[in-house]
C-alpha cells in the first residue's frame, strides 16, 4: 500500500509538472500580448498627440490672424514669384554683371532678356526656380502675418500711420529674411550666366562643402538691413495710396483693381528707392569667396571695380527692377486681398490668438 501510495503521489506531482509546464508558454504568450499591447496603445497615444500639433480646423483658422494672414500671404507670394522669375532673373544678371566688372555688358533690360533667350535658350530665365518656389509660401506667410500682427498691436489698423506701418513692416522682413535668405543665395547664383551648378541642389551642396552653412546665412543682418527700407517703403506706400484713392472710382476695397493699382504704385517706389541697396545685397550673394561681407568693404569693393562709375553702377538693374517691382507688388497685394475676402476673412476684424 505504502509504494502504491508514493507511487500514485509521484504520477500526481508529475502530472502537476506536466500541467504547469504547458500553461507556462500560455501565461507568456498571454503576458507578452498585453506588453505589446501596451506598446501599440502607447505608440497611439504618441502619434495622436504629435498630429494633434500639426492638425487645425477651420475654427481655429478662422480666429486667427497668423494662419489667416499667412495662409493668404503664402498663397500671394507663390503666385507672384512664379508668375514674375524671368524678369527678375533679368534684373539679376544685369547688376551681377556690372558689380563684377566682366567686358560683356548688357545694353538695356531688353538686350539683357534676348540675349539670355538667344544664347541660353528660354529656360534659362527660370534656372533658380525650385529655390524660389520652396520658400515663396512659408516666407510670404510669414511676412504678411507678422505685419498683421504687428499692425494691430500698433493700433495702425484705421487711419493713415506712416511710422507705426514702417515698423510693422521692419518686423515683416525680420521674419520674411529669415525664411527666404538661404533660398535667395541658391536662386542668385543659379541665375548667373557662367553658373556652374547643373540644378538647385548641386548648388546647395557645393556652396556647403566649400563655403560652410554660414555661406547661406552671411548676407542675413545685410538683407534685413537692406530689406527694411523696401519693406516698410512698400506697406506705407500702398497703405497712404489707398487713403488717397478712396474719393476716386477705386475707392471701394471689393474692387480688385484697388488693390492692383495701391499695390503697383507701392512696388515701383519702394523698387527705385532701393536700388542701391539691392544692388549690394547681390554682390554680397553672388560673391562665393568664403567669409563675412560687411556693407562697408561690399560698397567699397564695387565702387573700386568701376572707377570710371563708382556712383552710377548703383542704379544698374534699376529699369528691370522697377519693371519687377510695380506687377509684383501689384500682383501680390491683389491675390492677398483676394484670397482673404474669398475665404471669408476680412484681416481687420480678426481677433487675437
Amino acid at each position: 500500500m505504502g509504494t502504491s501510495a508514493s507511487a500514485s503521489t509521484a504520477t500526481v506531482s508529475i502530472a502537476n509538472t506536466k500541467q504547469s509546464s504547458n500553461l507556462s508558454p500560455l501565461s507568456e504568450s498571454s503576458e507578452l500580448s498585453m506588453d505589446t499591447k501596451d506598446k501599440i496603445d502607447n505608440n497611439i497615444k504618441s502619434k495622436s498627440s504629435l498630429w494633434h500639433l500639426l492638425e487645425f480646423d477651420m475654427e481655429t483658422l478662422e480666429h486667427s490672424r497668423w494662419w489667416r494672414a499667412g495662409a493668404a500671404g503664402s498663397i500671394a507670394g507663390l503666385t507672384e514669384h512664379t508668375l514674375l522669375y524671368p524678369i527678375d532673373t533679368v534684373k539679376t544678371r544685369m547688376q551681377a554683371v556690372l558689380i563684377s566688372n566682366l567686358g560683356t555688358q548688357y545694353k538695356s533690360f531688353v538686350d539683357c532678356f534676348s540675349q539670355i533667350v538667344k544664347h541660353e535658350r528660354p529656360w534659362a530665365l527660370f534656372r533658380g526656380w525650385p529655390a524660389v518656389v520652396v520658400a515663396a509660401a512659408p516666407s510670404h506667410g510669414m511676412y504678411f502675418a507678422a505685419y498683421e500682427i504687428s499692425k494691430h498691436n500698433l493700433g495702425a489698423e484705421e487711419g493713415l500711420h506712416p511710422f507705426k506701418i514702417a515698423i510693422a513692416g521692419a518686423f515683416a522682413a525680420m521674419a520674411h529674411d529669415a525664411i527666404v535668405t538661404p533660398f535667395d543665395v541658391i536662386k542668385q547664383r543659379m541665375q548667373l550666366k557662367q553658373c556652374p551648378y547643373s540644378n538647385v541642389c548641386s548648388c546647395a551642396f557645393e556652396t556647403l562643402k566649400h563655403e560652410g552653412y554660414t555661406s547661406f546665412f552671411r548676407s542675413y543682418p545685410t538683407t534685413v538691413l537692406l530689406n527694411i527700407p523696401t519693406f516698410s517703403t512698400n506697406f506705407v506706400v500702398y497703405e497712404t495710396s489707398k487713403v488717397f484713392i478712396q474719393d476716386t472710382i477705386l475707392e471701394s476695397e471689393e474692387n480688385w483693381l484697388h488693390h492692383l493699382f495701391a499695390g503697383g504704385i507701392a512696388g515701383g517706389i519702394a523698387g527705385l528707392v532701393s536700388n542701391p541697396l539691392d544692388v549690394i545685397k547681390t554682390s554680397i550673394q553672388t560673391d562665393t569667396s568664403y567669409g563675412y561681407k560687411s556693407i562697408g568693404k561690399t560698397i567699397s569693393k564695387i565702387m573700386h571695380n568701376n572707377p570710371d562709375k563708382p556712383y552710377r553702377i548703383f542704379l544698374s538693374g534699376a529699369t528691370a527692377r522697377a519693371t519687377y517691382m510695380i506687377p509684383s507688388a501689384a500682383i501680390t497685394w491683389t491675390v492677398y486681398e483676394a484670397i482673404k475676402d474669398y475665404l471669408g476673412f476680412p484681416i481687420h476684424d480678426i481677433p487675437m490668438m
